[in-house]
């Protein structure tokens, strides 16, 4: 059985939505993170829990300030060579 941490004992999918929270439409991106903790837990589909998590990080990724640093490896170089060629 899946660990319980809130204080009511009840599993997320057992619980209503609280009061005034929104829904929040998975992208593209969100989905596939969700598919692949699923796949890393040996499902081949995301449940709940999957898809809880990926739009919590969706929505984190939403609220945070758009001047942060993220890193974004080979992807910054492959756009810098784009940007060249285009000069050219």
């Amino acid at each position: 059985m899946a660990k319980q941490t809130r204080s009511d004992g009840k599993a997320p999918w057992e619980r209503k939505r609280p009061e005034g929270a929104k829904k929040t439409k998975l992208t593209a991106a969100s989905r596939a993170k969700a598919k692949g903790r699923a796949r890393k837990a040996g499902r081949k589909y995301p449940n709940l829990v999957d898809n809880m998590r990926a739009a919590a990080e969706q929505r984190s990724r939403k609220k945070s300030p758009s001047g942060a640093k993220r890193k974004t490896g080979g992807a910054r170089k492959t756009s810098a060579k784009k940007s060249a060629a285009k000069r050219r």
